[in-house]
């Protein structure tokens, strides 16, 4: 899921460490690329998220932002599309 914000955080956690993103990208294990879309804020596996937050001593639920404020801005997302939805309906 593209998440701009992610992105930023992840950018955030490279610059707090002085890398250059392909010293990030190759301490992680994964292409240059790969690591530009997930500071671009395009998805991220599970899988990867757990190798860059142990890369970065932080962790998942920090890149992921799984705050309440978060939480609720997603909530609030979802009511909106499901309102869309039903006006389409009618």
């Amino acid at each position: 899921m593209y998440d701009p914000e992610r992105g930023r955080r992840i950018a955030a956690l490279r610059e707090r460490y002085h890398l250059t993103q392909p010293a990030a990208a190759e301490a992680v294990g994964v292409a240059l690329r790969t690591y530009q879309l997930w500071e671009a804020g395009h998805g991220i596996s599970w899988g990867n998220l757990e190798k860059l937050a142990d890369t970065f001593g932080t962790s998942v639920e920090i890149i992921l932002d799984t705050s309440e404020s978060t939480l609720r801005r997603i909530e609030d997302k979802i009511d909106e599309l499901l309102r869309r939805s039903e006006d389409h309906e009618e």
